[in-house]
């Protein structure tokens, strides 16, 4: 399901370009858009319920200088996520991974990043009961800078794709990668030494974030598996015209 002979375009955080990011609607932005893969971010509530968001704190999305790993989630979906973004959005709260699983269904393959942090102990156990008892084994990939992460989930379930994201390409060229299905990369880490390595080992490269016409066009030419961006209509539209 991730293999493809064409680039895969994954919008992250949903399609955040015109959406405030991990919410309900840039996700639907997102399918609207036919995105092949859409990334978005997970982390744990006070009582251990799997929710979207980037940042550890609600301050740059809400105002709020408080942690997520600190609230219920009764005390998220109080909180307007959107207005940040644009006040149009008002009404947008922090949703479930449940809610994501059963808007996206099979129409897209969600990549589930696992944020990191003290308070996040049961975030794997979790996510992948999750996609487990949702049937969504084979249709998402589990991500994370935090590789431990990545190991434990493929102890829990080996059925589920996995991917390491990193930073540095050094890191890669030095680590075990028996753990992991997919390489994830930021663009300007890539090099024509990465992408051979990549394909040595037999691990697709997903690269990000790339927003940059100019740069979508070239990556497009790349051989790598995904572009990750936050205009994946604009990646869609290069790719299909590509040529």
């Amino acid at each position: 399901m991730i293999s493809n002979s064409k680039v895969l375009i994954t919008a992250h955080r949903g399609a955040s370009g015109y959406a405030p990011e991990n919410t309900i609607a840039s996700i639907k932005l997102a399918l609207e858009f036919k995105s092949d893969i859409i990334e978005i971010d997970v982390q744990e509530t006070s009582e251990g319920q799997v929710v979207l968001h980037h940042d550890l704190t609600l301050k740059r999305t809400a105002k709020i200088p408080k942690l997520i790993s600190n609230l219920t989630l009764a005390e998220l979906k109080t909180i307007d996520v959107g207005s940040w973004f644009n006040p149009k959005f008002s009404n947008e709260r922090i949703p479930t991974l449940e809610e994501v699983i059963l808007l996206v269904g099979m129409n897209s393959i969600l990549n589930i990043e696992l944020k990191s942090g003290i308070k996040q102990k049961k975030l794997v156990e979790k996510v992948v009961e999750i996609v487990s008892n949702t049937d969504y084994v084979s249709n998402c990939i589990i991500t994370s800078f935090d590789h431990t992460l990545i190991d434990k989930v493929k102890k829990l379930n080996s059925k589920i794709k996995t991917g390491y994201i990193y930073s540095i390409f050094n890191q890669i060229e030095h680590q075990d990668l028996r753990q992991t299905d997919i390489l994830s990369v930021h663009h300007r880490l890539v090099s024509e030494k990465m992408i051979e390595f990549c394909q040595k080992e037999n691990k697709p490269l997903h690269v990000w974030t790339i927003n940059k016409e100019k740069t979508i066009r070239n990556f497009i030419k790349k051989n790598i598996a995904s572009i990750i961006t936050n205009f994946p209509d604009i990646a869609i539209r290069e790719r299909d015209s590509d040529g």
